[in-house]
């Protein structure tokens, strides 16, 4: 008994080496395959930031040549001392070649549409404030759209008639206060509105929030139907059609208001110029991927430095092509 015991220890020995070889095998695979996929997910980052990087470069360089084209137009203000959208810094062409990318671009005038921060200033014409009562009773909203959005962007802490304040706001289920100061994006719309996205939809089409507190709306572009809410808040019933179906390429307002007297009710918030621009930019690469950039240029009327004083990259631009040209299927 005691010689087979001594034979059987190197045996025992053996044994434990075989399975210390194949444990430190098996390690090694599995430290490999994690390293392994470690590396893949590495590369596959790399490569992604790669793309993202590039198709962004590929929108600000459009964005660049926005710019570049609205800061042209003021040089030309001499010469052309207007805005409309024959003018070339509305043009959706792209002068560069982006490789083996669909790129599309829409740039708008924002002096075309409502500015509800105009609803912020220290005195509000009554005519302004009817004005967008108008406008938002045109899009079937409700009537207390314009009275709260007032109340909303407005120094004061007086509520307007079918308005709200702190005071109401604060018994909510999740309670907030009023900014009472110009807002910052048009989705502030729905934190006090129950818009339906279809109610939003209309409401993005005919209004827009702009960094300054006033309204100016350049005869040139401008919504017809928000020059027509206009003129009905102060009781004209101008038909705006006849004008805006006409070329639209006026240069003074005297002379226009001399032709359309109506217009001379709302004289103060026309212009024959415009400072706000957005561009819509989309560009689509079948390897790389896809960039929406939505960009709010300012251009100083005085200077004609043109300033970005906003990007976008959240918002999904819709396309569709009618007549071979690319445009956009919502505002």
């Amino acid at each position: 008994m005691e010689r087979n015991t001594i034979q059987s220890k190197p045996r025992n020995r053996k044994g434990v080496a075989l399975l210390s070889v194949l444990a430190i095998v098996g390690v090694t695979g599995i430290l490999a395959f994690q390293l392994t996929q470690t590396q893949g997910i590495t590369i596959s980052h790399v490569q992604l930031t790669k793309n993202d990087d590039q198709l962004l470069a590929y929108s600000w360089s459009i964005e660049e040549l926005v710019n570049f084209r609205l800061y042209g137009d003021w040089l030309e203000g001499d010469q052309r001392p207007l805005d409309n959208r024959e003018e070339e810094w509305a043009s959706d062409k792209v002068d560069f070649e982006i490789l083996d990318s669909e790129v599309h671009l829409q740039v708008l005038d924002q002096n075309a549409y409502f500015n509800v921060n105009a609803l912020a200033a220290e005195t509000v014409d009554e005519a302004l404030l009817k004005g967008f009562f108008e406008l938002t009773r045109f899009l079937y909203l409700d009537y207390d759209v314009a009275p709260k959005w007032k109340d909303w962007v407005d120094a004061d802490i007086s509520g307007e008639i079918n308005g709200a304040e702190d005071y109401v706001y604060s018994t909510w289920p999740t309670p907030f206060r009023t900014p009472n100061q110009m807002a910052m994006d048009i989705s502030e719309a729905q934190i006090f509105n129950t818009f339906d996205k279809e109610q939003m939809k209309k409401f993005r089409e005919k209004v827009v929030v702009l960094p300054v507190s006033e309204l100016k709306l350049n005869i040139n572009t401008v919504d017809e139907d928000v020059l027509e809410m206009l003129l009905l808040a102060v009781d004209s019933r101008f038909d705006a059609s006849y004008l805006l179906d006409q070329e639209r390429n006026w240069v003074d307002l005297e002379e226009l208001t001399t032709r359309y007297p109506d217009l001379g009710l709302i004289q103060p918030y026309l212009s024959v110029t415009s400072d706000f621009f957005v561009m819509k930019a989309t560009i689509i690469d079948e390897d790389r991927g896809r960039v929406d950039l939505t960009s709010s240029f300012y251009r100083n009327p005085q200077s004609g430095e043109v300033t970005v004083y906003k990007r976008d990259y959240g918002q999904f631009h819709k396309w569709w092509i009618e007549d071979q040209e690319e445009l956009a299927l919502s505002r």
